[in-house]
């Protein structure tokens, strides 16, 4: 039965379709403004070239020269792998692209893109854990705040700066799950990898990927609000904002296909609280799952596309110089 776990949000989207009317959500939908809609979503290509950047700050941290150019059309090649494979692995096919082009060792790069992955959870774990404090009642006591606080706000940091409290915790986690997907992959012992990611942890650059984080979510949220206001829903970019980083880590949840109802759930629950109708939410729900997993998919696509052009390129040419070497 573990197998039809991910069927779980399809179920919840499917109870929370029977209890709406369509009709006023059909209303709202009509009235997009399609051209908005589109401009709107190139906003998706400057938050994925800051984070491209990221990578590429990382991988210069670990001495590896990787073109930005080509960095950017692994980043989206990446991206495209990860909307279409279960948990998003295939965003690691990054690895094997610097593997090809490179010959950087799966550590070493695995490393590059763990961390990577960690500053998004990071920032979002930090926004939805302040985002948690807003929504929680008024009478909850100050002290359960600051608990909730403490939780929230320094646990991550002590996951990101603390050298053995981070391996410690990653020698429980990663081994069932990171290495158990990579371990055909990642020819080093794991203390490699780990070796690799603590050089990145603690390096006196660490606080520009950081800062590129930022950026790249800043521009996130802005469009995330946008697409609010061209449903023409009335809510503030704040909450936009709390409320996506909810949804997001929700969505993380092993128990759904693309976040597929466990983001609708969230949205319908998080809207409810602004008085909004459920309608809006899932009107909502649609519109950003056709721009992050539809058009995005589709600017991604391309990147992947070039990505494996290169390495058949690449397969053939190394291919004609072994031939010539035998001759």
């Amino acid at each position: 039965m573990k197998k039809y776990y991910r069927l779980t949000g399809i179920i919840i989207l499917i109870f929370i379709l029977t209890r709406i009317d369509y009709r006023l959500m059909a209303a709202q939908l009509s009235r997009i403004n399609t051209l908005l809609f589109l401009l709107i979503n190139f906003l998706l290509l400057p938050a994925i070239f800051f984070k491209a950047l990221r990578w590429n700050s990382l991988l210069k941290t670990q001495g590896v020269e990787y073109p930005f150019r080509d960095a950017l059309a692994s980043y989206l090649g990446a991206i495209f792998a990860g909307i279409v494979t279960p948990g998003r692995v295939g965003e690691f096919t990054k690895a094997v692209y610097l593997k090809n082009e490179k010959d950087v060792p799966f550590a070493k790069s695995l490393a590059s893109i763990a961390l990577d992955r960690v500053f998004d959870l990071y920032l979002l774990i930090l926004i939805g854990g302040i985002g948690i404090l807003r929504i929680i009642p008024e009478k909850v006591n100050l002290p359960l705040k600051i608990i909730f606080a403490v939780i929230f706000v320094c646990l991550p940091a002590l996951f990101l700066f603390k050298k053995k409290f981070f391996l410690k915790a990653a020698s429980e986690v990663y081994p069932r799950g990171f290495l158990k997907f990579t371990s055909r992959f990642l020819k080093e012992k794991p203390k490699e990898f780990f070796s690799h990611l603590n050089h990145l942890l603690l390096h006196q650059n660490v606080i520009i990927p950081l800062l590129l984080t930022v950026i790249a979510y800043g521009i996130y949220f802005l469009h995330n609000y946008l697409l609010a206001r061209l449903l023409f829903i009335p809510i503030s970019f704040t909450a936009v904002v709390f409320f996506i980083a909810i949804v997001n880590l929700a969505s993380i949840l092993p128990i759904s296909i693309f976040g597929i109802g466990i983001r609708d759930v969230s949205l319908v629950y998080f809207f409810s609280l602004k008085g909004l109708s459920q309608e809006s939410a899932l009107a909502y729900s649609f519109l950003h799952f056709c721009s992050f997993y539809f058009l995005n998919g589709i600017v991604c696509y391309f990147g992947w596309a070039l990505k494996e052009k290169n390495a058949a390129t690449h397969t053939k040419n190394g291919r004609h110089l072994s031939k010539e070497k035998t001759e």
